[in-house]
């Protein structure tokens, strides 16, 4: 059997209610120009496969949370047969006030008000031989409120001991 390679990037990926797993929060997170301002990018190369997602800004305001503002961010996921990897770089202010970010994997921060921003989300891509998905912003909102992703990515390679 051939490889399959699969790359997808998307640069807002849900924004739901944590309670119906539907769809929610639709008047309360908004993103149009010139905040949001996306660009999404995939490549397929003999071999290996990457995806590409990158805000330009973005502002997060939503009852419970601080506000969230985000430049320059990009997640990028890699994927090859035995070798995955994934990376977010981004400019964060949280309330008015600049964070410094590491850049390493599920960098966790805990908000005022209960919720959690996490930085760099890394999960295995499903059904992958290698694979990874990149949730650039992920931010978990209080009391079951739902959640907010911003620039995720996700690269998979299959069939690769064939």
């Amino acid at each position: 059997m051939a490889k399959r390679h699969r790359a997808v990037a998307a640069v807002l990926t849900r924004v739901t209610s944590r309670r119906s797993g539907r769809p929610g929060l639709a008047g309360l997170a908004e993103a149009r120009q010139p905040f949001l301002c996306p660009k999404v990018t995939t490549t397929l190369a003999p071999g290996k496969v990457t995806a590409t997602s990158t805000v330009a800004q973005a502002r997060i305001g939503l009852p419970g949370v601080p506000v969230i503002e985000v430049s320059g961010l990009t997640a990028t996921s890699s994927s090859q047969c035995g070798k995955a990897t994934g990376s977010t770089t981004l400019t964060l202010k949280i309330a008015g006030v600049p964070v410094t970010v590491s850049g390493d994997p599920n960098t966790e921060i805990p908000l005022v008000g209960g919720g959690l921003l996490i930085v760099n989300e890394l999960l295995p891509s499903a059904g992958a031989d290698a694979g990874l998905k990149v949730n650039g912003l992920h931010l978990v909102l209080p009391a079951d409120g739902g959640e907010v992703v911003l620039a995720s990515t996700d690269s998979a390679m299959h069939n690769c001991g064939d």
